[in-house]
């Protein structure tokens, strides 16, 4: 008959351990033992066995990562004297007085040594994974898979054991390595050595495991699946981008078309701005052979850019009759092209470039009328050559175009002297154009003439206020005649006229004709 080697006992019908190819098994029944033929000394009562696996978790409290077999060894045998637990040293409590192992005291032993570790399942939501399993011997076809028939433990006591293993498991010093928990209707005795777990009402002991590559296996799958979605992301994005790349190219594409669109409207509206710029040359010298007068279509593309500049030519603030401006529209062109006027004007030219080489400092002037009046005309900057408007009735503009401006026909009490007027501000001229008051000189009422025209200021004088006996250029200085003469006169605003008023409007005049030049007249009306 098999006896305990530890208590010396008989082995009775019960769960008996045993030590067999490096593991341990239990066993119900004795034939069991029996048929296994193992040697005397690897056969334990349970209570010894669990006795004695606590006593040498004290020596040694090595914790294993995983539970494997081959990390299972039998318990050295204790002599009747031994301590079997930390702060215990009295054997009293492992055996019986006929030298049989108590239960009871075994479970007495693991309520004091265990009490402060105490914990029940009592979780209901849980953070970790199921990473806990215990070995069911019982279950599987033969015995050669039982070792292999690992179950996974409950949630709860998962999560218990797995709180634990957070806490340390039994790598603190001052942890015990055994303590219970409570789950299903049961109380377990867990021991974190030799990852057992003894089922106190029953006595069963199964092996227990942590299976990491399972949490890992977890996450890596956590991580491949998070992996996936940022690609399908990626996918999406990239097939965004795509579309909106080709949203983009086809937008190009119409905006270079309607680009190309634009330039041959501007082609063919723009005609008469791109003539008069070939006509240029042609003038200075002097083989242009054409009309005095050429009346625009009204589809050209230079209505809309000079009625633009008259009305920015126009000062906002300016009240009165010059509100008359609001209701401004241009409803006639005339290109003057009089070669003998342009002749004269060219030779002018020469000549006040030749009266300024010796002149020192000369003021730049300029002209608030816009460019876009006439965009073509080639401006000299050095003689002060600007473009200015010049208000007068119909009779008055075929005389100019046919004649070009004559002083001589200027009122003689001029505020500013007898000569030709002219202005860069539209609601000035308006007051000379036949129109100002309502009443116009042409076939309707309330139509009026401007005369736009290329003027040579060359040296300018500033006036202080009215000279209006002043019949030729003013000297630069009336004590040395041979400094020569201004070559126009500016009134400036603010110029004081008398006592009460002063200049509203900017002015300049010329007392030489031939120092302008006709550009275009203007037929407009009041709408």
């Amino acid at each position: 008959m098999p006896t305990c080697f530890k208590c010396g006992t008989d082995a009775i019908d019960g769960e008996i351990a045993v030590w067999c190819k490096g593991t341990w098994k239990f066993f119900q029944r004795l034939t069991q033992v029996l048929e296994g033929q193992v040697e005397p000394r690897h056969i334990y009562c349970s209570g010894c066995w669990l006795v004695c696996s606590i006593n040498d978790l004290d020596r040694k409290r090595k914790h294993p990562e995983s539970v494997t077999n081959n990390q299972l060894t039998p318990p050295a045998r204790h002599g009747s004297g031994c301590g079997n637990s930390r702060g215990h040293p009295d054997s009293s409590n492992c055996t019986a007085r006929n030298g049989a192992c108590s239960a009871a005291a075994v479970r007495n032993l693991l309520n004091v040594q265990t009490l402060s570790n105490f914990a029940t399942d009592d979780c209901k939501d849980s953070e970790f994974e199921l990473v806990w399993e215990y070995l069911d011997s019982d279950r599987g076809a033969n015995a050669a898979n039982r070792n292999q028939n690992w179950q996974p433990m409950t949630k709860a006591m998962n999560d218990l054991l797995e709180k634990r293993w957070a806490d340390g498991w039994d790598q603190s010093p001052d942890s015990d390595d055994t303590f219970y928990v409570r789950g299903t209707g049961f109380d377990y005795c867990i021991d974190s050595r030799c990852m057992l777990q003894k089922n106190m009402s029953t006595g069963r002991i199964r092996q227990i495991r942590r299976v990491a590559a399972r949490a890992d296996a977890t996450r890596k799958a956590a991580e491949v699946k998070q992996l996936m979605q940022e690609k399908e992301d990626l996918i999406a994005t990239v097939a965004k981008m795509k579309q909106l790349f080709q949203e983009k190219e086809d937008l190009s594409a119409k905006v270079a078309k309607l680009e190309q669109e634009k330039k041959a409207l501007e082609a063919s509206q723009a005609g008469h701005a791109t003539q008069m710029m070939a006509q240029e040359a042609w003038r200075v010298s002097r083989q242009l052979r054409a009309k005095i007068c050429i009346q625009l279509n009204h589809r050209d593309a230079v209505f809309a850019s000079i009625q633009k500049a008259l009305l920015e030519a126009w000062p906002s603030h300016h009240i009165g009759d010059c509100l008359r401006m609001n209701r401004f529209s241009v409803i006639g062109l005339q290109q003057v092209c009089n070669t003998s006027i342009w002749k004269d004007y060219e030779y002018r030219k020469e000549q006040v470039r030749k009266e300024l080489e010796g002149r020192h400092s000369i003021p730049r002037v300029t002209s608030t009328l816009p460019r876009e009046v006439c965009s073509w005309a080639d401006l000299d900057e050095k003689i002060n050559e600007v473009l200015v408007i010049h208000g007068t009735t119909l009779d008055k503009t075929e005389q100019i175009a046919a004649f070009g401006f004559d002083e001589r026909l200027a009122r003689e009490k001029g505020l500013y002297g007898q000569g030709v007027y002219f202005t860069d501000q539209s609601c000035k001229a308006l007051q000379y154009s036949g129109a100002s008051k309502g009443k116009g000189s042409g076939k309707d009422p309330g139509e009026g003439y401007f005369i736009i025209a290329r003027v040579i200021l060359g040296h300018s004088m500033e006036a202080e206020g009215p000279l209006q006996k002043t019949k030729v250029e003013p000297p630069v200085d009336p004590g040395d005649p041979s400094k020569g003469r201004f070559h126009s006169v500016i009134a400036q605003k603010g110029v004081p006229i008398d006592a009460l008023r002063r200049q509203i409007h900017r002015e300049f005049v010329i007392f030489n004709g031939a120092h302008a030049y006709p550009e275009m007249i203007v037929h407009f009306k009041f709408s």
